[in-house]
Formats: structure tokens, sequence, C-alpha cells
């Protein structure tokens, strides 16, 4: 029997020394998908927050709505700290027109966000992709010596059930420096984009 034993304790001992390199390695994979997630989401964050928006504002409507969906993405899909939240708050902010910051002190404005943000993940619901229209279909017009332009968007929106869709219109008004800036947005129909 003791002879048995022996001749099994070097295969035992293999076997789980395989087991703990095996669990060792799973361990390690799993570490990393997580870290390069964290990578993912700091660097998203840090590419919103670190452009000089002074230097480099967008050219075009379609642009600036752009950069703002990609903030927004951020906001609702993303675990941020209360610093990156007010970095990429203070960028979008810098996209709005002076009338809608009148309207949207900057305390409300973060209030809001934060209570629409936690809405949106005790839903489980993040943004997935936002497709704005092309720039050749955007409109343009002329009012009171002012430029206003309309940007069309379609945003996929996941929850933990269903993906659904919305449609927003943005309205943009040219300042002093020539940037287009965010008037207001708004719900719409989406037969203004699907029939372009």
């Amino acid at each position: 029997m003791k002879k048995r034993l022996g001749k099994l304790r070097k295969p035992i001992i293999i076997t789980i020394l395989a087991l703990l390199v095996v669990s060792y390695y799973i361990y390690l994979t799993h570490r990393n998908v997580n870290n390069d997630d964290k990578m993912t989401s700091n660097s998203a964050v840090s590419e919103i927050t670190s452009r000089d928006l002074e230097k480099n504002y967008p050219g075009t409507p379609r642009a600036v709505v752009s950069y703002f969906a990609d903030i927004q993405k951020i906001w609702y899909k993303e675990d941020i700290t209360g610093d990156e939240l007010t970095g990429l708050a203070q960028h979008a902010r810098a996209l709005f027109d002076d009338e809608l910051l009148a309207a949207n002190d900057y305390e409300q404005y973060m209030n809001n966000l934060r209570n629409e943000i936690t809405s949106y993940k005790e839903k489980e619901s993040y943004i997935t992709e936002c497709i704005v229209e092309d720039g050749y279909d955007t409109e343009y017009k002329t009012f009171q010596n002012k430029s206003y332009a309309f940007v069309n968007t379609k945003y996929y929106v996941k929850d933990n059930k269903n993906l659904s869709v919305v449609y927003e219109k943005y309205t943009l008004r040219k300042d002093s420096d020539s940037h287009w800036k965010i008037l207001f947005w708004e719900v719409t129909d989406g037969t203004e984009m699907e029939e372009k």
C-alpha cells in the first residue's frame, strides 16, 4: 500500500502544481482586462479634458455636436470620479451658447447632471453610439443677423433589457468669435434624419 502511495505522490504533486499555474494565469488574465477597461476610461476622459478649446475649438456645427456626444457617452457609461465629471462638464459647457449658460447656472447644471447620471446607472443604461448627420445635411439659417445651424442626431441607448433609439435635433448659433455654440436641443421623431 505504501509503495502504491509513493508512486501516486509524484503525479498528484504535478497535477496540483499545474492547477495552481492555470489558476494564477486566469487570475492575471482577468485582472489585466479590468485594468485595460479602466485605462480606456481614463484615456477617453483625458482625451476630452486635455483639449484646449480656446486653441482647438471644433470648427463645424457637426464637430461641436460630435464632441458633445463623446462627452455624453463617457458620462453615462464610464465610472468616473467627481473631478473627471467636473472636467467633462466644463468642456460641455464651453460648447454652450451664452443664452443656454444663463438659463442653467453651474450649480443647478451639475446637480441635474449628477441626478441624470444616477438615473442612467440605476437603469443600467448607457449610450452605445451616436450618429451625427453628415455635414452636408446640416441646415443653416440667418435670423436677425445671427447665423444658426441645425444638426440631427441618432442616439442608441442600451439598458439591461433593450436597445432603443433617441433622435435629437441641436440648434447652434455662431458667436462673436465665429464658434458654433449649442443654443438648445430637443427630442424629435427622427423623420428629418431618416428622410435624408
